[in-house]
């Protein structure tokens, strides 16, 4: 089979003519590939459409015209004829098996999806085992740190350190004595001062001073055990502090290096910590994601449960009409096969009375049709009978007395006049469908006409111009007559329009030709020229 189909340069005009309401038969067909070219052959040359006037945009058009089928059944063809159509009023069976191969189509392309869906399932699955698996090493990890801290806190560093921190209040209480020693020192500073005047005095007044002197050295001598036992105390505490203040000084030491050894080992633990609790961290966001993601999908799989649920009640509904349609396929098959027989046996019935009959082929275009006395929906066939049988009888008893003959006449006249009117209303219909063609004809060539005008016009004024720079031409329309009455010739030279080609000269006609003749030419271009005697 040779394929018949519409090139391409043809189908993109046809888009941009009638955007978004003209496509390709064979683009809306589905079909096997190894019916491609039949498909081509039957659909390759036609266009559908969504309206009658794009429908003869295509079927009308000089760089179109291929035949064009409406939505609604309408047939445009380039040789003329047009077919009209009705929509049907119910879906057939070939829609339906469409309808249902689609949706078959989108239950397995949501079975895919479903596949794909229960497959991140997995992956998040197995990131939740991996988070689980993490959450009991950081788990671990804690308890280790708090078994550390606890050998830390029972360990000799621990007591070094509470040791440490009692020996840091008393040095501190010990310091804060030291203002008060400084204090006592400068009393002392002045005492001597006081001493040293009132020994000045004493050598002045020796008598009252030596009474003075023996009163208070009486008082000292009193309070010199007690002061001196304090100061025997004070030596003693002073040197039992120093003492214990330089074996704190090494235990210090002893314990600062185990405190920066247990400082770097908790350094690494908190190190370690950090690092764990970052990726504990890092693996929650994860699953934080992961389980958003599992959430959303979870939804989605809800809807898709939901649509596959709709889709299989539609599938099951489906192939419940599918059933239906064939029972009543079946039926109707059935009742083909009836009518045909039926057909038969009332086609040779009818054979046999039109052979019985001649008149019947002659008011065969009469059955049937309203106001006439074929128009069986208004005669009863029962009171025809009657009728018959009455005009019989006076048909019969009028028979003796009428000449058959002029009868006969009477009746192939009465046939010929009835056939005539139907001529004649056929060609009234006829007439006005022409009608109508030559006044879309009239109104294209009015358009034709006018758009070409416009465009030579524009040439013609610019090459006249070219010839003759300063002055321009035009073709203007005959006063009171139409486009196609013809045009006229206006000139404008120096400013001046000339009404008449008889106001130019030889060569100003001569350039006038030829500008109308150049710009018909390049209005309709063609490879080659040529000007004989062109003025």
């Amino acid at each position: 089979i040779a394929a018949q189909q519409l090139s391409p340069d043809v189908i993109n005009f046809a888009k941009s003519l009638a955007p978004g309401r003209v496509d390709t038969a064979l683009s809306l067909i589905g079909y096997p590939d190894d019916l491609e070219k039949a498909m081509a052959y039957v659909f390759g040359s036609t266009f559908v459409c969504k309206d009658p006037q794009t429908a003869e945009q295509m079927a009308f058009h000089k760089n179109i015209r291929k035949k064009a089928v409406t939505l609604e059944g309408d047939v445009y063809d380039p040789a003329g004829t047009m077919q009209g159509g009705a929509k049907p009023s119910s879906a057939g069976i070939l829609n339906r098996l469409q309808a249902l191969k689609n949706t078959r189509q989108q239950h397995a392309a949501l079975r895919k999806e479903l596949a794909a869906i229960d497959a991140q399932l997995a992956a998040i699955d197995e990131l939740k085992d991996e988070y689980v698996q993490i959450s009991r090493e950081r788990d671990l990890a804690k308890h280790k740190l708090s078994l550390v801290e606890q050998q830390l806190s029972y360990s000799s560093h621990a007591h070094m350190t509470s040791r440490l921190e009692s020996i840091a209040s008393e040095l501190a209480v010990q310091e804060d004595t030291i203002p008060d020693a400084s204090a006592r020192h400068t009393a002392a500073q002045k005492r001597a001062q006081t001493i040293e005047q009132e020994m000045g005095e004493f050598s002045q007044d020796k008598g009252g001073k030596i009474k003075q002197l023996k009163k208070r050295l009486t008082k000292l001598k009193e309070a010199l055990p007690a002061a001196e036992k304090k100061m025997k105390e004070c030596q003693r505490v002073t040197q039992e502090v120093t003492v214990e203040k330089e074996e704190l000084e090494s235990e210090i030491s002893e314990l600062v290096a185990q405190a920066e050894g247990s400082d770097s080992a908790i350094k690494a633990f908190e190190a370690e910590r950090d690092e764990i609790e970052a990726t504990l961290a890092q693996t929650k966001d994860e699953l934080d994601d992961k389980q958003s993601a599992f959430s959303r999908l979870n939804k989605k799989l809800l809807v898709y449960d939901k649509d596959i649920a709709e889709l299989d009640q539609l599938h099951r509904n489906k192939q419940s009409d599918q059933t239906t349609i064939q029972l009543e396929s079946e039926q109707l098959a059935h009742e083909l096969e009836r009518s045909e027989s039926a057909q038969g046996k009332n086609q040779r019935t009818l054979d046999a009375l039109t052979k019985e009959h001649p008149w019947i082929m002659d008011q065969k275009l009469s059955f049937g049709q309203p106001d006439t006395p074929y128009d069986f929906i208004k005669n009863d066939p029962t009171q025809a009978k009657r009728h018959l049988r009455k005009l019989e009888d006076q048909f019969a008893s009028m028979r003796k007395t009428t000449n058959t003959a002029v009868m006969t006449n009477i009746e192939n006249v009465t046939k010929r006049e009835a056939g005539l009117k139907q001529m004649l209303k056929t060609v009234i219909r006829d007439k006005r469908k022409i009608e109508e063609t030559i006044s879309s004809l009239d109104k294209y060539k009015v358009e034709t006409l006018e758009r070409t005008w416009k465009l030579v016009d524009k040439d013609f004024g610019a090459i006249f111009g070219e010839l003759l720079p300063g002055n321009t031409s035009r073709l203007d329309m005959l006063e009171g007559e139409p486009l196609s009455a013809g045009l006229a010739i206006k000139v404008n030279l120096g400013g001046v329009w000339k009404h008449s080609l008889t106001e130019l000269s030889g060569g100003q006609r001569s350039l006038i030709a030829l500008s109308l003749i150049l710009s018909l030419l390049q209005f309709k271009p063609a490879p080659m020229y040529i000007l004989d005697e062109i003025d």
